[in-house]
């Protein structure tokens, strides 16, 4: 017989409602203090983005049109590229900045009145337009009108709901605007990356190229300068371009393992920053896209301002120099050292930066002296920066370098060898370290026999042993090579055994308990069994894949199966009916180790039996 659904009450379907309201409002609460976060970060970020826009606009006004005052012949190119750079940049901020505008109107903003009191609680968003009259050079090329003018219009907007959840994924989802705003800064980047390879001779014609007619509705045509790659002939500037890519990294994550279907966990750039998110976040980021964008820019311009004067130095002294492959050799090696000549200008003044900071070192015939004391032993890496003063300017130019050493412990070495052991089986592998005295780190090259041995992705230098050979029986040997000049020929330096073992099996519970005695609430909280390792070196992850229970109640004893883990319903069902002074078994218990995902499944072995007495 079928039962008919009761209608609801008046009273059951409002008690209902605010249910679901309560429910939703659990899930998708956003904590007043992290509203309040994103609020101090976008003001932060909001800031810095001004006095970015501000320093880059000086710049421009003061530096390139005073060069170009002093010598219009030399410095008219750069000073043109750079107002394109900027009229780019300009536009990119504008295109974000009336994001931010549809994200505060759809969150239910408005336009601030002029004498509108407000709570500190509420969120004010300024909202730019920038505008540049880009003014021309004579015809001449000797002179310049003046500065270009920039008109900026200032609307500041009520942000009413911040913990809005819903403006987000619609605007920048569903309506594609995150993906479009992805594929401009894109667009930005390769812009800025392609003056990173402009050498003197394909200068001007770059700009003729950027400021050519059909460009007159916008410079940046990505697809044009692509056709036109074989302008772009100077060296390639790679660590400039890195830092590029870096500030204004906004690709899609690579796909890889199960991710590669799409349907599975895979997600877009815009749906990792905006999906779910709260408008006073995403404006945040918003914020945060701008400052990198006109940091971008900073970089950019100096860049192009050092282009002006980069063949203006003077060598003014020769001097020889030696750099050695390796400070370390041993017997029955050869020492090889670069021998050449090094060019100066003894008329500049440069200073030293390392690690950002400016460093006080000593000048000794027109070179510093760099000293560290190592107290700890590692890879040590300075980045560093020389920066030589502009002729005929208070502004520099710089040229960076990377000094990297290896700090060798006091050498000595103690080894267990009857703990010599390596473990088959171990996910994720038997860390592995090892050391060659007077031997960088980065150039140790082991192998292994019965097993392989590779990097570990997550420690610097460091190893993973996997053993293939039969437990108990085989011994895994792992060798010793090294690249003593760097130039990939193997020197053998030594071998170590280890003895292949299993990992050993875990201990079977339910409920966390093996054995003893149980209470019959205690035992209903338990979903089924488990595996536990007690005193083991690795953390591992077992799975069982089936077992018995045995029930013993009033002298008789039934048993059932299960093929998992967990209590069948069945089993369950017996379970919630036993009583003091019965008694549950647990035998037959097959499992696993745990596998990475992707991975093979591990071979299945015995496990424990579990006996415990209902009190």
């Amino acid at each position: 017989m079928g039962t008919k659904n009761c209608p609801e009450t008046p009273r059951q379907k409002m008690i209902n409602m605010m249910y679901l309201v309560l429910t939703a409002m659990l899930a998708l609460n956003v904590a007043a203090e992290t509203l309040k976060a994103f609020k101090i970060i976008d003001t932060s970020l909001m800031r810095s983005y001004d006095n970015f826009s501000t320093s880059n606009k000086d710049f421009v006004n003061d530096y390139f049109r005073e060069a170009y005052l002093k010598d219009p012949t030399k410095a008219r190119d750069m000073l043109e590229l750079a107002e394109i750079v900027q009229e780019e940049t300009d536009s990119l901020v504008n295109y974000i900045f009336k994001i931010k505008e549809q994200l505060v109107l759809g969150a239910g903003g408005y336009e601030k009145l002029p004498d509108e009191k407000l709570s500190s609680e509420v969120s004010l968003i300024n909202i730019e337009q920038i505008t540049t009259i880009n003014n021309t050079l004579n015809n001449d090329g000797t002179d310049i009108i003046e500065s270009p003018k920039t008109k900026i219009v200032t609307d500041t907007l009520v942000l009413k709901r911040q913990d809005d959840l819903n403006i987000s994924p619609e605007l920048m989802l569903t309506k594609g605007i995150g993906k479009k705003l992805q594929d401009s800064i894109l667009n930005y980047r390769d812009f800025v990356s392609s003056f990173y390879r402009l050498s003197k001779d394909s200068i001007a014609k770059y700009r003729d190229l950027l400021t050519a007619p059909e460009n007159k509705e916008g410079h940046l045509l990505i697809d044009k300068i692509l056709e036109n790659e074989s302008i772009l002939t100077g060296a390639y500037d790679a660590q400039k371009i890195k830092i590029v890519n870096e500030a204004l990294d906004v690709e899609d994550p690579e796909r890889s393992g199960i991710d590669t279907d799409a349907s599975l966990n895979y997600r877009t750039w815009a749906e990792e920053n905006f999906e779910a998110s709260p408008v006073i976040a995403s404006i945040s980021l918003l914020s945060k896209l701008q400052t990198d964008i006109r940091n971008a820019e900073a970089a950019l311009l100096r860049h192009l301002f050092y282009k002006i004067w980069e063949f203006d130095i003077k060598i003014t002294n020769l001097k020889a120099k030696y750099i050695p492959n390796s400070n370390y050799i041993f017997q029955g090696d050869e020492y090889k050292a670069r021998i050449f000549l090094s060019a100066e200008d003894s008329s500049l003044k440069p200073s030293v930066y390392i690690n950002g900071r400016k460093a006080d070192l000593p000048l000794v015939n027109n070179e510093f002296i760099f000293s560290y004391r190592a107290n700890n032993p590692g890879p040590v890496s300075f980045k560093g920066e020389i920066r030589y003063p502009f002729p005929g300017s208070n502004d520099s130019i710089s040229d960076f370098f990377t000094m990297d050493f290896e700090v060798a412990p006091p050498q000595y070495t103690v080894s267990p060898t009857k703990m010599n052991v390596l473990y088959k089986d171990v996910p994720g592998g038997n860390p592995i370290s090892i050391s060659v005295p007077a031997v960088p780190i980065n150039r140790i090259r082991p192998t292994m026999i019965n097993g392989r041995i590779e990097p570990d992705p997550d420690i610097l230098h460091s190893w993973l042993a996997y053993p293939t050979g039969n437990a108990g029986i085989d011994t895994a040997t792992i060798i010793v090579n090294v690249d003593i000049d760097g130039n990939g020929q193997l020197r053998r330096m030594g071998e170590m055994d280890f003895r292949i073992k299993n990992v050993p099996s875990p201990v079977t519970v339910v409920a966390g308990r093996s054995s003893g005695t149980i209470s019959l609430i205690i035992l209903r909280t338990a979903s089924g069994v488990e595996a536990k390792m007690e005193e083991f070196e690795f953390d591992l992850q077992w799975e069982i894949s089936k077992f018995d229970m045995t029930v013993i109640s009033s002298g008789y004893a039934s048993t059932f199966h299960s093929t998992s883990n967990r209590f069948t319903e069945q089993q369950r069902t017996i379970l919630n009916n036993l009583g003091t002074g019965d008694r549950l078994l647990i035998e037959n218990v097959r499992g696993r180790i745990r596998s990475a995902p992707g991975r093979p499944l591990k071979p299945e072995r015995p496990l424990s039996s579990v006996i415990l007495t209902i009190n």
